[in-house]
């Protein structure tokens, strides 16, 4: 450096440090240094303008000359060249120079470099013939002086290892030539993401690997012997197509060419390739059948051994059939083509094998693909369909394979596999044909960015592309692991950039990779070692705006800088860091690609994320202790030992806890006084307000609460918001309404002997009881008149279970009367109930002005009255009115007829109770589930109005599909596709609701109804008294309606049909324009065509999953997919 010389030597703090060894006083008396040979720990050679000079304890000058000299370095002298004098061995022991023969010709100007080359000296030039051999037994040698390179070539930097020749050259790149001059390695920028020219030295390793610098990186080669390019068949005029490896041998075939050549795992880099021949057409396939390889070229079958081709006859209509390819099959090699849109197959190594005709079900011509899997057979229609047959099936009927096509992929050609394979969203694994579904799982981890190039028993190799690194991707080898029972990552075999296309893979017994790519045939060994990546804070400043302080300078250090436990103080508070790394898969030049992460103690609480920047600045930092780490991760997820360096920024005056500490104790104490005082005269005018607030408050609440209390005691919950918002009470007429009078018999005479405090006390038990049976079943109390208690269901909500559900309380009303004489048996005869019900049309509103009355009025509250006063004691006695709307719950014997003014005569029921079936444990008294079911069914009809009359009002005007319309459709047709799948009743009231809702999201959020359906459904199905198990079902069933669909269940599947019903309707082709006007006014769809394409390739997808469903529309689907078909022909 400037003519001195340094050493560089490493510390444990990750540090490199220099030592002055030849300083500035040396060079005052010897002249400037030229160029410079280390010898030994403590003995330095150089050369100046005066000669030779050795540097040790002192400084000996060895050869005084004039003349121009420098110093060469080979791994195992050191050589002394001198202007027309030649070349000189140097003696390291005693400072001595000895001549070398035959080395007085050699230009000093033109020579680069001295190497030992099979323990011969050379000279490596800048002018042709570019090597010279110093010793004279190989003078005459054929290889001597040997031409290696063009004359153009102008050779930069040049070193010898392990019998190698390494090149630097321009423009040729970076070469790599053997002893007899060969070259054996030349790289250029194919391989690479730097440019070649750029590499401005390299530096030869021990193992024989090479690093290349640049300006900003540093590079690595991979030994020649551990991987490469195979350079006699670099130059192919076509692509690589198949390989294959048999007898040591690899066999390559080109688009009309075949190649083969001799494998051996310890000289790889000198595999020689023969080409075996040229082939008038291109070649179609290549199989292996025990040591032997059989090809074919369309027409015509080979078979290949040790290098020799021999033709092997076939059948006329095999050789001229559509689409001949050669398979194993049954252990043997066929010859297989499509003949009549038959598959037809010939043994070709077992003549007396019976030959293969397959039926094809479709036409041949749509055919786009024909895979072999031992017994099975593949064919691709050219919808992107697979179908499979099996060999030895005689029926030979063809399967399609059960794929999801959203979610799985089927790879196919991996080398060496027997089955398909399946890539899905989590795992990749082999398809069992025998069973039409995934097989085994082979890798189970995140897989959305690995593609299996080649599989064997115990082996997988994966094409993986590295996250965050798009120009770069790996080769991962995976070995099986059987006591998980699938493969598992073991190592990189080599990485690769994006740009490099693999065609096919081949990995031999011996652990050697080959791969066919677009930059040639490359080649791998197993004993390739990753290198860990490294990193170093190189830079690292604390600045202010016209001032800054270094901390770390460069990436040698001076002297050497010690860790202690006080960090050094800086005063400056705006932070910035420089930072570098290594990293190297040992293959290809530029995938040093690296991130970076750093961490900055109290400031960052975790690792920053991963960035290609090399560099942190940080601004207004606080006084105090700092440390930043910075860490680098490879493209292979390697992640380098953090390093670190600490600093501490000094506070200011103002700044130390003496100062700060002193201003808040004042300013404290005058806070705090100031608050005090004014907490003091607040309190006292808060004081006096409040409790002037507080009285008249409280006068205010209180009648207030009194209001509302008798308001809501006497009203139903929307009159009584009615009245405090109107003042008012409208007059409603209700349709339905099941009345329901209870007296006591009696009560006239028990008012006599009973005591007034007792009765009292009777009564208010039994009303106290009534009500919370009518507020159970939602009935709406309207009076109570002595003994005589009335009620009414199906207001002021209306609803059509309210005649259900007034039974059921006055079953509940008898049944309480019953157990409380069984309790006092003293008045088992006193207190005997009577109830009438019946149900019609009544008028209510709300009566007086000063003291509030809701009541009923109509023909219905008359005929209840009658009904309880012509009633028996312990009866339950009903209109006919009421028995047609329950008798079908209830056991309800006829009692007779009654005669009633303007009405004749009326029916008269008495309720004996629940009927058995309908009952818990068949005792009629207590409703079951089936019970509760079938009333959920008639109260569907309730929520079906409400809904309706919500979407009807509510949804958005450019609905034109999802319209009231399609709801209705779907409601109907879950009943159709149910009723006709035998689905029970609950079921049919789960389906019937979902459908109801499926699409009542619309009036939230259009791109997520499905969700906003589900969320109304919870908000609005406990009202109508659905369980929290339903509730859940229904969700599931409106979720199962999302695109795709995806169903589950029997259930799931009924609605997804009854959704899609449209497909298969004759009024298809209308339906569809209305969904894609919708669906274009919402963004969603492009032109007309686009969307009867999107219809085409859905419907030819789209399989109905109810056999109703198939049986109804499946006809009509494929005339609709026709017509669209022709559509899209003609527009």
């Amino acid at each position: 450096i400037e003519h001195i010389v340094l050493k560089l030597y490493a510390q444990s703090d990750g540090n490199v440090y220099t030592q002055h060894l030849i300083d500035s006083s040396s060079i005052h008396y010897t002249g400037d240094i030229e160029t410079f040979c280390a010898t030994d720990i403590n003995q330095y050679f150089f050369t100046t303008k005066t000669g030779l000079w050795l540097q040790n304890n002192t400084l000996t000058h060895i050869d005084a000359t004039e003349k121009n000299c420098k110093l060469l370095n080979t791994h195992s002298n050191s050589i002394y060249l001198k202007d027309g004098e030649g070349a000189f061995y140097v003696n390291s022991k005693n400072a001595t120079i000895t001549p070398i023969d035959n080395t007085k010709h050699i230009n000093i100007n033109n020579v680069v470099a001295a190497a030992n080359l099979n323990d011969e000296l050379v000279f490596i030039t800048n002018t042709s013939p570019f090597i010279h051999w110093a010793n004279t037994n190989y003078w005459n040698n054929k290889q001597r002086n040997k031409k290696i390179l063009p004359k153009n070539v102008r050779i930069k930097k040049a070193y010898s290892k392990n019998n190698y020749l390494l090149l630097l050259t321009e423009p040729e790149g970076f070469i790599v030539a053997d002893e007899k001059g060969d070259i054996v390695l030349q790289l250029s920028g194919s391989l690479s993401s730097v440019e070649i020219d750029k590499i401005s030295d390299l530096i030869a390793l021990p193992n024989g690997e090479t690093l290349l610098l640049t300006k900003t990186s540093i590079l690595h080669c991979t030994n020649t012997k551990h991987a490469g390019i195979f350079r006699e068949i670099n130059n192919l005029s076509d692509t690589p197509q198949s390989m294959l490896y048999a007898n040591d041998n690899i066999y390559l075939t080109t688009k009309n060419s075949l190649y083969s050549a001799k494998l051996s795992a310890s000289k790889i880099e000198k595999t020689s390739f023969k080409k075996v021949k040229d082939f008038q057409h291109p070649i179609k396939s290549m199989v292996k059948y025990k040591s032997t390889i059989y090809l074919s070229d369309g027409d015509r079958v080979f078979k290949v051994k040790n290098y020799d081709l021999q033709e092997i006859n076939i059948p006329n209509a095999i050789s001229n059939g559509y689409n001949q390819s050669l398979a194993n099959i049954k252990d043997e090699v066929w010859a297989i083509s499509i003949v009549e849109n038959n598959l037809v197959g010939f043994c070709i190594t077992n003549r007396a094998a019976q030959e293969i005709k397959i039926p094809l079900t479709i036409d041949y011509i749509n055919i786009t693909a024909i895979e072999f899997y031992e017994n099975f057979i593949l064919i691709q229609q050219d919808n992107d369909k697979w179908f499979y047959t099996l060999v030895d099936d005689r029926k030979n009927e063809w399967t399609e394979i059960n794929l999801d096509h959203a979610n799985q992929k089927m790879i196919l050609n991996t080398p060496r596999s027997s089955v398909p394979i399946v890539i899905t969203k989590e795992t990749i694994n082999e398809f069992d044909l025998t069973r039409n579904s995934l097989g085994k799982i082979l890798i189970k981890e995140s897989i959305d960015h690995i593609a299996p190039i080649f599989i064997s028993d115990s082996t997988l190799i994966t094409k993986t592309q590295s996250r965050g690194f798009t120009n770069i991707y790996s080769i991962w080898l995976y070995h099986f692991s059987p006591s998980n029972g699938y493969y598992k990552p073991s190592k990189t075999l080599a990485s690769l950039l994006s740009g490099t296309i693999i065609y096919n893979a081949l990995y031999t017994p011996d652990s050697t990779l080959i791969l066919a790519t677009n930059n040639g045939l490359l080649y791998f060994t197993n004993s390739i070692k990753d290198i860990e990546p490294i990193v170093n804070i190189h830079k690292v400043k604390l600045s202010s705006d016209r001032n800054e302080q270094i901390i770390k300078n460069r990436y040698l250090s001076e002297q050497e800088y010690r860790h202690n436990d006080i960090a050094p103080k800086y005063k400056y508070r705006s932070l910035s860091a420089s930072f570098s790394g290594m990293s190297s898969n040992n293959w290809s030049f530029g995938l040093s690609n690296i991130h970076f992460s750093s961490k900055l103690s109290g400031i960052d609480k975790d690792w920053l994320p991963w960035t290609k920047s090399n560099s942190r600045e940080i601004n207004r930092l606080s006084p105090g202790e700092y440390t930043l780490s910075v860490r680098t991760q490879n493209y292979l997820g390697q992640i380098s030992q953090p390093t670190s360096i600490s600093f501490s920024i000094k506070p200011t005056f103002f700044e130390t806890n003496y100062f700060i500490a002193t201003i808040t104790f004042f300013l404290l104490i005058g806070l705090y006084s100031l608050y005090r005082w004014r907490v003091y005269y607040h309190a006292k005018v808060r004081f006096k307000l409040e409790r002037l607030i507080n009285t008249r408050t409280e006068e205010l609440v209180k009648e207030k609460e009194k209001a509302d209390n008798l308001i809501a005691r006497v009203l139903p919950r929307d009159t009584a918001s009615e009245l405090k918002e109107k003042g008012r009470v409208t007059t409603q007429r209700f349709q339905m309404v099941t009345v329901l009078f209870s007296d006591i018999e009696g009560f006239t005479r028990i008012t006599e002997e009973t005591n007034p405090e007792i009765l009292i006390d009777q009564l208010d038990r039994f009303f106290l009881y009534f009500d919370s049976v009518v507020e159970k079943y939602r009935i709406e109390k309207i009076k109570t008149i002595g003994d005589a208690y009335m009620c009414a269901g199906g207001l002021p909500q209306k609803n059509r279970t309210n005649p259900v559900e007034v039974v059921l309380a006055a079953l509940e009303m008898m049944s309480y009367m019953r157990d409380i004489n069984r309790q006092n048996s003293d008045y088992l005869s006193v207190w005997e109930l009577r109830i009438g019900i019946d149900t019609g049309p009544v008028i209510a509103g709300v009566v007086g002005r000063n003291k509030l009355s809701y009541d009923i009025w109509g023909s219905t509250v008359n005929i209840a009255s009658r009904m309880e006063s012509s009633g028996e004691p312990g009866q339950i006695n009903i209109s006919g009115n009421t028995f047609m709307l329950v008798n079908d719950y209830f056991t309800c014997p006829f009692r007779g007829r009654m005669p009633i003014k303007n009405r004749g005569d009326v029916d008269m029921y008495f309720v004996n109770g629940i009927k058995p079936e309908l009952s818990v444990n068949n005792l009629g008294i207590k409703p079951n589930h089936k019970f509760k079911v079938h009333v959920q069914l008639v109260r569907l009809g309730d929520l079906e109005e409400f809904i309706f009359d919500k979407l009807e009002k509510g949804l958005p005007t450019n609905l034109y599909y999802h319209n009231l319309k399609h709801t209705v459709d779907v409601y109907t047709q879950v009943e159709l596709i149910g009723r006709a799948e035998g689905v029970g009743d609950e079921e049919m009231l789960l389906l019937r609701t979902a459908a109801l809702f499926h699409d009542a999201g619309h009036l939230i959020d259009y791109s997520t109804h499905e969700e906003m359906a589900v969320k109304l459904a919870r908000e609005i199905l406990p009202e109508y008294q659905y369980s929290d198990e339903q509730i859940s079902l229904i969700s599931e069933l409106i979720m199962s309606t999302k695109l795709p669909p995806q169903p589950k269940s029997l259930l799931e599947e009924i609605i997804c049909d009854a959704d899609l019903d449209y497909l298969g309707r004759t009024d298809f082709i209308p339906v569809s324009n209305t969904l894609y006007k919708e669906l274009h006014e919402h963004g969603k769809v492009g032109t007309l065509r686009e969307w009867n394409y999107i219809q085409t390739q859905f419907i030819e997808k789209h399989s109905y999953f109810t056999k109703t469903a198939r049986k109804l529309r499946n006809v009509n689907k494929r005339s609709q997919l026709n017509k669209l078909k022709k559509w899209l022909e003609k527009n």
